[in-house]
């Protein structure tokens, strides 16, 4: 409960006073922000006053709006369309209102139809060259988001969708962990903690032996630049990876 209030507390400080988090013309940052403020809401459910707890709903509800009358469904990044899903879904747990489930389903859809032969994922779906390439920092956001929606709506085919980027990965990550990386996507993201750390965790989610080595390798990276970040040193052994 503690960490829920404490990610409400976070992400409400990015509102406005319209109701928005970014200036006009953003069409991405809302979908970053739904995602963890409509999970603490739903943490939070059964826990708080239930007028206050409408009312962060229904501000939750309004920037959701807000954000759908902004982007070109369902093409563009595709990164927020994996967010989106996860806030759709959320929201609607939160309001029942089925209009919401069915939007969560169209963008795993079109996202489970955007997948390239050899497992990986478009940045973005225009003609601009490099949003065509696989991007490995993005991907692996999309994908941690995409099956935190789909195996909780038991899309078969979104977990296939998962297991087939992994397979990408084991061919575009090296023996450090480090995802290989497009021209024009910045150097430092191939070991960032943020890459580095969701290839452990979609590699350990989908329960698959063949990504074990893969989930190893990342998450002693993901470790050590946490900590490094830290200022602590790297404990040995190093815990193991919570399942």
């Amino acid at each position: 409960i503690a960490f829920a209030m404490r990610v409400l507390e976070c992400v409400s400080r990015q509102f406005q006073s319209t109701g928005t988090v970014t200036p006009e013309g953003d069409q991405n940052t809302p979908y970053f922000c739904l995602t963890a403020f409509t999970w603490a809401l739903r943490s939070l459910q059964r826990h708080v006053d239930a007028g206050w707890h409408a009312a962060m709903v229904a501000r939750a509800m309004q920037l959701f709006a807000d954000a759908e009358r902004t982007i070109w469904r369902t093409h563009d990044y595709l990164n927020p369309r994996s967010l989106e899903a996860v806030s759709a879904l959320n929201l609607y747990h939160l309001s029942h209102e089925k209009r919401l489930l069915k939007r969560a389903g169209e963008c795993l859809d079109q996202l489970v139809t955007r997948q390239y032969p050899c497992g990986a994922q478009p940045y973005h779906t225009s003609v601009w060259v490099w949003g065509r390439k696989p991007a490995q920092g993005y991907q692996f956001l999309t994908i941690s988001m995409m099956l935190c929606a789909g195996r909780e709506l038991r899309r078969k085919d979104v977990v296939a969708y998962s297991r087939r980027l992994l397979d990408f990965s084991l061919l575009a990550t090296n023996r450090r962990g480090e995802a290989f990386v497009t021209p024009n996507e910045g150097l430092h993201k191939s070991n960032s903690r943020s890459c580095a750390g969701r290839q452990w965790v979609t590699s350990l989610a989908v329960g698959t032996p063949r990504f074990r080595g893969l989930a190893r390798t990342t998450y002693r990276l993901w470790a050590e630049n946490t900590l490094s970040a830290l200022d602590r040193p790297l404990p040995r052994p190093l815990p193991r990876p919570l399942r």
